[in-house]
C-alpha cells in the first residue's frame, strides 16, 4: 500500500517523458532526414545532442532531479496525509509540501521549461528539430534515470 503512490508518481513522470519524446521524434529527426544540412550544421546538431544529453539528462534528471523526486517519493507512506498520496507526482516533484528552497527551484525548474518551449518554437527549421534532438535525448535519459534510481 505505501508503494502504490510512489509507483504512480514514477509511472506519471516517465510516461510524460516518454510521451513528450514520441510527441517530438519527428520534429527531431526531420533536420537528419531531409538532405539539407551543410557539414557544419551536423555539428551543430551533434553538439546540441551532447549538450542536452550531459547537462539535460546527466547532469539535471539524473544527478539533481531524480535523486531528490525518489527520496520524497519514499517519504509518501501509510501516515502520509491523502492528499499528498492523490497529488504524489507533484509532491515527489517538491511542487507543495517542501522546503522553501525545494519549493523555488521546483516551481522555477516549471516556469523556465514554459519559457524554453515558448522561446524555440519561434525557431526557424532546421535548428527547431536540432535543439528537439538535445531535448529527446535528455527527455528519453530522464526516463530512464527515473525508475533506474527508484528501482
Amino acid at each position: 500500500a505505501d508503494d502504490l503512490p510512489r509507483v504512480y508518481a514514477v509511472v506519471f513522470w516517465v510516461g510524460l517523458l516518454l510521451r513528450s519524446v514520441v510527441r517530438m521524434i519527428d520534429k527531431a529527426m526531420a533536420p537528419l532526414t531531409s538532405g539539407e544540412l551543410h557539414t557544419a550544421q551536423y555539428a551543430l546538431y551533434a553538439a546540441i545532442v551532447l549538450f542536452f544529453a550531459y547537462f539535460e539528462g546527466y547532469k539535471g534528471f539524473q544527478k539533481l532531479s531524480a535523486p531528490v523526486f525518489v527520496r520524497r517519493a519514499y517519504e509518501l507512506n501509510s501516515s502520509s496525509p491523502w492528499w499528498h498520496k492523490v497529488l504524489a507526482p507533484a509532491f515527489c516533484m517538491g511542487l507543495f509540501h517542501a522546503t522553501q528552497n525545494r519549493l523555488h527551484r521546483a516551481w522555477g525548474l516549471v516556469v523556465t521549461v514554459i519559457f524554453f518551449i515558448v522561446m524555440v518554437s519561434f525557431f526557424p527549421e532546421p535548428y527547431r528539430g536540432m535543439v528537439d534532438g538535445g531535448v529527446v535525448v535528455g527527455l528519453g535519459w530522464g526516463a530512464g534515470a527515473l525508475p533506474g534510481l527508484y528501482g
